[in-house]
């Protein structure tokens, strides 16, 4: 008999990082983005991740920073070697609710449910939960030791949009070149950085993918590769549905092994500086759907106002589109506040919703 619903995942060797986490004068920890790549294995010592010996060997620039990676693509199925969804993950590192932006499985009193996944703009749990795109990729790095274990690897964790978006587009792509199946693609993870209105002109980095020697050379050394595997007799096609099959055996990848170390990670924007912890977030609960008469008396507010329903819902830190019944009870009161409701007199006495809620 073997257990249900555990995720049986490819070895992990070790982790792939931009950033690390650095002592504060009070002696607190926190983590902290660089402009370099880090790899480690995955043991810790005082609160931070030790270096993987391949750090040492491995090429850097002049400034003595590590900018790429010479790195091999694991499996033939994309899933198997990229995973994203939306993720909630609890103050232990278990994530608590993952979804596809379709469909969900989350934990709820001793049980997981399958719900709907509208996606965390539309969610009033991923609102008061800090639901975010979570990002996973494994890799094999060409350092000569690839061959030896082909099927385990070092996985990077985001929750940035352009790393999921590049890596999902570059294996995209790599596939399709090797006609699905690019297990052993030679390629280089690069580091990359850009800046936007989002980041206030402030540069950020985020991983990439290339073909190693070109996109030519790399789906000529991945199609000799499979042809000596499939000459030795090695059943890789049977690898592949065991892989795969042990990824989808449970939404939850992640189940707490690391603790206070993936939180940090996830969260490592909402750090507060001065304490250490995760930033508590103002929660909104969905105690009840609105009533019809308290729609009304929204938009009778707003019209009075002079502002519209999107404004409101940026102000409230909500889908532009989402609608105010959905809003929740204590949004509720706190928009009937900035309002003046139900003491509307003229629209000269409705306060106007603050500036922030027409950006």
């Amino acid at each position: 008999m073997s257990v249900k619903n555990l995720v049986v995942s490819p070895p992990q060797l070790g982790r792939i990082s931009i950033g690390m986490t650095v002592q504060k004068n009070d002696g607190k920890r926190l983590p902290q983005k660089t402009d370099s790549i880090r790899i480690t294995g995955n043991a810790m010592v005082n609160g931070d991740w030790v270096d993987h010996p391949i750090m040492a060997t491995s090429k850097k620039d002049e400034q003595g920073k590590m900018r790429d990676i010479p790195i091999r693509i694991l499996f033939d199925a994309v899933g198997s070697n990229l995973q994203t969804n939306y993720s909630c993950f609890d103050m232990k590192g278990r994530q608590v609710c993952v979804g596809d932006g379709e469909t969900a499985k989350r934990r709820a009193a001793g049980v997981i449910e399958s719900i709907p996944c509208p996606g965390p703009d539309y969610c009033e749990f991923a609102k008061t939960n800090r639901c975010k795109l979570y990002t996973r990729f494994t890799v094999g790095i060409d350092d000569g030791s690839y061959e030896a274990n082909p099927t385990a690897g070092f996985t990077f964790r985001s929750t940035g949009w352009n790393s999921a978006k590049a890596l999902a587009a570059q294996l995209a792509v790599f596939s399709a070149a090797c006609g699905g199946k690019m297990a052993g693609f030679p390629a280089v993870l690069k580091l990359r950085g850009k800046s936007t209105s989002a980041s206030m002109k402030s540069i950020f980095y985020y991983l990439d993918l290339i073909p190693k020697d070109g996109l030519v050379k790399a789906v000529i050394a991945t199609k000799e590769r499979r042809a000596t595997l499939e000459a030795s007799g090695l059943l890789w096609d049977a690898i592949e549905k065991v892989v795969a099959e042990g990824l989808s055996a449970s939404a939850f990848a992640e189940d707490g092994e690391d603790g206070t170390a993936i939180v940090q990670e996830f969260f490592a924007d909402e750090i507060d500086t001065e304490t250490g912890e995760v930033k508590s977030k103002v929660e909104t609960k969905v105690e009840a759907v609105l009533t019809e008469a308290e729609t009304e008396q929204i938009k009778a507010g707003l019209l009075k106002a002079g502002r519209d329903i999107a404004s409101l819902n940026n102000w409230l830190g909500r889908a532009s589109d989402a609608p105010l019944a959905t809003m929740g009870i204590e949004n509720f009161i706190k928009v009937k506040s900035a309002l003046g409701i139900p003491v509307v007199a003229s629209a000269a006495a409705v306060p106007a919703v603050p500036a922030a809620a027409a950006a």
